[in-house]
């Protein structure tokens, strides 16, 4: 049995909270209002003073940032102690008309000193340094600087605002780098100019590669042509090879779609069994699962599949099976269109979920677009991401990544911007559940 390593409460932690209360303590004994922040994105909470006799709130805002320690201060002296700001919690401080005030404490000895983050840093030579030297004796935070921090507050009407959040997202796109395919391509003269057809020939003989194009009178595939299993189709003493890479980087939008073709067929070709495709839509979808009943008859199951993304394990129904008075009316299968796509230099597979909708597993249902329209509608953010998750982990997983597939792939394309979206504020105030069930995780962006 895999040992557990047990959640822990961090030392640091423990002194940061120590501080927010040595702070919450002094605010207290001046009569006014703490409030902490839920989340610490830079401001750790907010006070409202109020006034001192009557408690009644004068609506002046201050924010405040806590940085707490157990060890000695910065160059620490009898009289004075330095502390340098983080450069982006700064930026962050300087950019709204909140007033912000630095605490830097020392909760074990009930030490605590404030500055005014504006007023200390309104020189910008001041602000390039990003150091603030405390002295001791003038800036102690205790609930007599209440007069001072008065006239420093600023009043809600003025329409408070402050900088967004200074945080870090990562967001993920529904890009997949396509990082291997065959370095080889065989071409060959056929007097064929019917794709069925010579799929049936081969088929005759053997051979049930699909990972091949016709185009005027060649015929092109990843697979060596020098094989005995194609001369049925072609020219044998006609084949010659080439390096895939030049057709890779082509700038010829002719040899660029052939060999998006090509990357297209070896993808159908690889995700079979457990995924289909359906070549009028684009579309590939688990395929469908059966368990016979007592008189033979072969139904459809729904089934779960197992995925593992972001340092994290799920599963996910990926096909369903509805019934109606003991008959199976309709299937929903997790589908994803997929799309070769030259950026630059770099190949991709644009991955956009979706679904697929089936009378019996297999025909597809008279009300395919009505039922995918009627559930895009309902499908929220978690649930698009989850799907862009596990088809990553299909896509990229070691069984599809080995050696007898043509095909490899990386993880989606993530990258990390310096400000956080708020997804709960996004969500539709007229939609509770919408509210309720956005994502705390990654967004999905769309850059195909």
């Amino acid at each position: 049995m895999r040992d557990l390593k047990a959640k822990t409460l961090s030392r640091q932690t423990i002194i940061g909270q120590k501080g927010v209360n040595l702070i919450a303590t002094v605010v207290a004994e001046m009569r006014s209002i703490w409030s902490p922040s839920t989340i610490d994105v830079g401001i750790d909470g907010t006070v409202e003073l109020c006034d001192r006799s009557t408690g009644e709130a004068l609506g002046l805002v201050l924010q405040i940032q806590s940085k707490a320690t157990e060890r000695e201060f910065q160059n620490e002296s009898e009289s004075s102690f330095d502390f340098i700001c983080d450069e982006r919690d700064l930026t962050h401080w300087l950019k709204g008309n909140v007033p912000v005030i630095l605490v830097r404490s020392r909760p074990r000895t009930d030490e605590a000193y404030w500055v005014s983050v504006q007023d200390y840093f309104s020189d910008p030579v001041m602000s390039a340094t990003r150091l603030v030297t405390f002295h001791k004796a003038k800036d102690r935070l205790t609930a007599d600087v209440y007069d001072r921090w008065l006239s420093l507050a600023a009043p809600k009407a003025l329409g408070l605002y402050s900088e967004p959040s200074v945080t870090q997202e990562e967001l993920f796109s529904n890009l997949l780098p396509l990082q291997r395919w065959p370095k080889k391509l065989y071409v060959a003269t056929t007097t064929y100019r019917d794709r069925n057809e010579v799929r049936e020939l081969l088929r005759s003989h053997g051979n049930r590669n699909i990972e091949w194009i016709i185009r005027g009178d060649s015929l092109y595939s990843f697979h060596d042509l020098r094989s005995e299993i194609w001369r049925p189709a072609i020219n044998a003493t006609t084949v010659s090879v080439q390096d895939s890479a030049e057709w890779a980087a082509s700038p010829d939008d002719v040899v660029e779609n052939d060999f998006r073709s090509l990357l297209n067929l070896c993808l159908i070709r690889q995700l079979r069994p457990n995924v289909w495709y359906q070549p009028s839509r684009n579309l590939f979808y688990f395929a469908p699962r059966w368990t016979e009943t007592r008189n033979g008859e072969r139904r459809p199951r729904s089934y779960r599949a197992s995925y593992v993304s972001m340092r994290r394990s799920g599963r996910r129904t990926v096909f369903e099976a509805f019934e109606r008075d003991g008959r199976t009316v309709s299937c929903r299968h997790l589908a994803f269109e997929g799309h070769f796509r030259r950026l630059a230099s770099e190949w991709y597979l644009a991955i956009n979920p979706s679904y697929y909708f089936t009378t019996n597993g297999e025909d597809e249902h008279a009300r395919a677009d009505e039922l995918l329209s009627g559930i895009k509608v309902f499908e929220k953010h978690r649930s698009v991401a989850y799907q862009m998750l596990l088809w990553e982990d299909r896509l990229s997983h070691q069984a599809l990544t080995d050696r007898d597939h043509m095909l490899g792939f990386g993880r989606l394309v993530r990258m990390n911007i310096d400000a956080a979206i708020d997804d709960v504020g996004w969500a539709s105030r007229d939609d509770p559940q919408e509210t309720a069930a956005v994502s705390n995780g990654q967004d999905q962006l769309d850059l195909a």
